[in-house]
């Protein structure tokens, strides 16, 4: 186990002090500025490194891992197996073949570091909380048991930056790679261009369906299930125990956020902070207003509530962790708010540094627990 704290705060620290160094040569500016490019990029790639080096040599660690290996084991094996795979698997097959599995895993950490990156290029500012966030609120943690998803998902944000500056082809590239990765990044392509406008702006309004969502989400998901059962799409994509037995999955539902949150509080928390963001999130809209924030804050205000209403369920909750994700670029831009703006109350800014405090605290429980098999460590043996 203390292999595992000592693994996992390196990888914080070096990113975060990486991170830091390269916002710093670049100076006050919001872009990477051109002429000093390599040398942010030279502090960055130092991050990069380590973080694929890391998690790129572990064995065994992460729910993935073995589902990864099973997968290339039964496509060596019996040249005939057919699967519903990601395009991914074949792509990375004959290298596993002739190599080893370890090779795909540290793809799947360098793509997920390097973009993490490359998708706070255009606010150098809000950088460190974004990747502060990342590794703190679950997502670099999940990113171990979710691998393929989480990679693909940052590949996709990075799309979507390029189509909102008008770069087609490099859009349809990028998200080419990210359903490559992992197909469910498709639900997100219909949402990118319906998600421009302000269609909720009252803040009452998404207070309600907040709550609402987090205090009756399993009711909402049986009923809307309900309507599902018989009918074959609904069976297709692994719901049928679920629908078969309520009651188990309402067991099974309860067992899955305390494994994931804790026993309740990190939910708490994340519930506390969407309300300061929806409490903010005029100013939020005006602040941020030439980063199409209003695209990415529906896309979050999506997921947050998604989140509470399917984390009883393991399939759709994959589904919406593409919506979900979002959460962190979002957060990111309101404690840069709250923490640039000067008239901003010494009581919130108490609160958001208490808030991170937190983050850390549940970062270092989740390690204890060994939540999704993160913990204890091992460090593939040659």
């Amino acid at each position: 186990m203390e292999l595992a704290y000592i693994v996992y705060t390196s990888i914080f620290a070096v990113t975060m002090f990486c991170a830091y160094v390269g916002r710093i040569t670049n100076g006050a500016h919001v872009t990477i500025q051109p002429n000093k490019k390599s040398k942010v990029w030279m502090w960055f790639g130092v991050a990069i490194i380590f973080y694929t080096l890391t998690l790129g040599l572990r064995e065994n660690v992460g729910l993935d891992y073995m589902s990864y290996k099973l997968v290339f084991n039964n496509l060596i094996r019996y040249t005939n197996y057919r699967g519903d795979l990601d395009i991914i698997y074949y792509m990375f097959l004959p290298i596993v073949k002739n190599f080893h599995y370890n090779f795909f895993t540290a793809f799947l950490a360098f793509t997920t570091i390097f973009f993490v990156f490359k998708c706070a290029e255009d606010r150098m500012d809000i950088l460190l909380f974004f990747l502060f966030f990342f590794l703190t609120f679950n997502v670099f943690l999940n990113s171990i048991n979710i691998a393929r998803q989480t990679s693909a998902f940052f590949i996709m944000f990075y799309a979507i930056n390029q189509f909102l500056k008008k770069k087609y082809k490099k859009f349809i590239i990028y998200y080419i790679l990210a359903f490559a990765l992992h197909k469910s990044c498709i639900i997100i392509l219909p949402f990118i261009f319906v998600l421009g406008y302000d269609f909720i702006k009252y803040r009452w309004l998404q207070y309600t369906l907040l709550f609402v969502a987090y205090f009756s989400g399993f009711v909402i998901f049986k009923q809307i299930s309900s309507l599902f059962i018989g009918m074959d799409i609904f069976y297709n994509i692994g719901y049928e125990e679920y629908v078969n037995n309520f009651d188990l999955w309402a067991e099974k539902g309860i067992e899955r956020r305390q494994e994931h949150q804790g026993t309740g509080l990190y939910s708490l928390l994340t519930l506390f902070v969407d309300s300061m963001v929806i409490f903010y999130s005029p100013k939020l809209k005006h602040e941020f207003r030439r980063n199409h924030i209003v695209l990415f804050y529906n896309m979050y205000l999506i997921g947050a509530i998604l989140s509470y209403i399917t984390v009883f369920h393991e399939t759709m909750h994959r589904l919406t962790n593409n919506f979900e994700m979002f959460r962190i670029y979002i957060y990111a831009m309101f404690f840069y708010y709250i923490f640039k703006n000067s008239k901003s109350s010494v009581l919130v800014k108490l609160m958001c540094m208490t808030i991170m405090l937190l983050g850390i605290v549940f970062f270092y429980a989740s390690i204890s627990r060994g939540r999704g098999g993160v913990a204890p460590f091992h460090f593939l043996n040659f």
